[in-house]
């Protein structure tokens, strides 16, 4: 076993992968004085056995998420977890797109029927990947103040704890 700080752990802290599937945007729709087309960014992160999809939420196509992934050849079957940043459908309607995953968000881990009650904060879903817990956006309506559940993969930002 290695400690938190050992050369070895440190090592495995450096191997993730991050690719962003999809770019987020919001946007009026030019056709309706009413509606707005919106779409999450949509993440996809791999450390060793690790495949993690982060918020996929709205985009104008299926496409946009399921075609970047195959060219990193990956598929739906291969996504072993699911991130949640927030329970807004910009960032959850397409979660079942995934069906092996187990899904994550500030308070569970969530596998078919099963709801595993446990906090983000600290989860490692790989040695490069941990969950921490986030504070709602400052727009966030006051009635309800929805937590929310960010991954980090260290090797991304470059920050570890």
């Amino acid at each position: 076993m290695t400690s938190p700080n050992s050369d070895e752990t440190l090592q495995l802290a450096r191997t993730a992968e991050v690719h962003i599937l999809t770019a987020g945007y919001a946007r009026p729709d030019s056709g309706n004085p009413e509606a707005s087309r919106v779409a999450s960014t949509v993440a996809y992160i791999r450390d060793g056995a690790a495949h993690v999809i982060i918020d996929p939420g709205m985009v104008a196509r299926r496409d946009d998420i399921l075609g970047p992934l195959a060219s990193l050849s990956e598929s739906q079957g291969s996504i072993t977890d699911v991130v949640i940043s927030h329970h807004h459908p910009d960032h959850t309607l397409l979660v079942g797109l995934f069906p092996n995953a187990r899904v994550h968000d500030f308070q569970a881990i969530y596998r078919n029927d099963l709801w595993i009650r446990r906090p983000a904060e600290g989860y490692h879903l790989a040695p490069s990947i941990h969950l921490i817990a986030t504070p709602a956006p400052p727009t966030t309506p006051t009635r309800t103040t929805p937590r929310c559940c960010t991954p980090i993969a260290s090797a991304f930002c470059g920050w570890r704890r």
